[in-house]
């Protein structure tokens, strides 16, 4: 059997009442903090597509921290180990917290990746020269993209990709497509205009005037 866990009190006999009534009332404080804790611990995992993570969590994790506080739960994603791997299955997603509010997490999430999962992607392939140009200063050109389409335009962290990508809905993704198409056509005319009548480097002039003696 478990063995009974006693306090034991000493000081002046006029002052043991009320030390006892104290002792009883943070007794009943603990076990309802201990209750709460049982109750928020409850918790479901939602496998969610990897690729939709980045989405929840948001630019600094703003968007997963509007959720917590939105939806007073806890969400975690999976853990990475030193090399930026999943350590367990990589479209697990943990919400914990009270029962109701879990639940509607849970329902409000899956709704979520449903709205996600029917959107349409689609690829271009502009030239890297231009993407500077496309996005514009401080972003201005492509938030008037997005904003005028209702789409999200990512464009590649390696400066040597061409692929810019578009993301929403079917229609507004083709509307976007033609409009940066359009744009791009636009600039690399530019470019094209601009390297044509660029000067010659001295080394490529030598190498040029080899090439002419040597035929």
């Amino acid at each position: 059997a478990e063995k009974a866990k006693c306090l034991v009190v000493k000081g002046l006999r006029a002052s043991m009442d009320a030390c006892k009534a104290e002792v009883a009332k943070r007794q009943v404080d603990l076990d309802k903090d201990k209750a709460d804790r049982a109750l928020r611990s409850f918790n479901v995992e939602v496998e969610v597509a990897a690729k939709h993570h980045a989405s929840f969590i948001g630019k600094g994790g703003a968007v997963i921290q509007k959720m917590r506080d939105d939806l007073s739960v806890q969400f975690d994603f999976p853990k990475l180990d030193k090399s930026g791997n999943p350590t367990g299955n990589p479209n697990m997603i943990k919400i914990t917290g009270y029962e109701d509010k879990v639940l509607a997490a849970q329902k409000y999430l899956l709704e979520k990746v449903a709205a996600l999962d029917a959107l349409t992607t689609k690829e271009l392939n502009i030239d890297p020269r231009i993407h500077a140009r496309i996005i514009g200063g401080r972003g201005a050109g492509i938030k008037k993209l997005q904003d005028s389409f209702s789409v999200r335009i990512n464009f590649p962290r390696d400066k040597d990709s061409s692929v810019v990508t578009i993301v929403g809905d079917a229609e507004n993704v083709e509307d976007a497509a033609e409009e940066i198409t359009a744009l791009a056509e636009e600039f690399m005319v530019d470019v094209v205009e601009r390297e044509a009548t660029k000067p010659a480097k001295p080394q490529q002039t030598a190498i040029e005037a080899a090439r002419v003696a040597n035929q």
